[in-house]
């Protein structure tokens, strides 16, 4: 490895602590999740992952980061049990209570139905609004197979609400 761990977390932590607190809206989870990324880092690193200086050092915290941030929203979705998910930020805040819930609902049934991978591609293209090219630099595979995998969760979750409407 060409630079330490020590040296990847002096010039990387703001980055890491940015995109974090951006996903969890939380100061001290959002510290807790930078502290997570950086001991995966060392652990990769461990097992013998090559961190040259041909690695995408801050596409790599990126994906880190983003993954960590999943998994804290997962776990404390789990361990409050009516968090809805992270995308349920695109539910416009106007109309009545109950058609938030219906939305927040279904929502939360098209969510849970995707895999990890495609709910962090979403994401990205959604919120962070990041082009496919983007996405696919930082994770690593083609603009095609990540522009396939949101463009199929529209029509899935188009589908399924026309399904539900009728």
């Amino acid at each position: 490895m060409s630079k330490t761990i020590a040296d990847w977390h002096k010039e990387h932590c703001p980055f890491v602590f940015r995109r974090c607190r951006q996903m969890l809206r939380n100061t001290q989870d959002a510290e807790d999740a930078t502290q997570e990324v950086f001991l995966r880092l060392v652990k990769s690193e461990r097992r013998g992952m090559e961190l040259d200086e041909k690695t995408n050092e801050e596409g790599l915290l990126w994906i880190y980061a983003t993954n960590v941030c999943l998994t804290f929203i997962r776990d404390n979705k789990k361990k409050q049990g009516n968090d809805v998910s992270l995308f349920e930020e695109g539910i416009p805040a106007d109309g009545n209570e109950f058609e938030r819930l219906e939305a927040k609902m279904f929502l939360q049934s098209v969510i849970e139905q995707e895999s990890e991978e495609t709910r962090l591609y979403c994401y990205m293209y959604f919120f962070d609004k990041m082009k496919y090219r983007e996405i696919a630099e930082t994770v690593g595979k083609s603009k095609s197979w990540i522009q396939r995998k949101v463009k199929k969760f529209e029509r899935d979750t188009r589908r399924r609400f026309e399904e539900t409407m009728k």
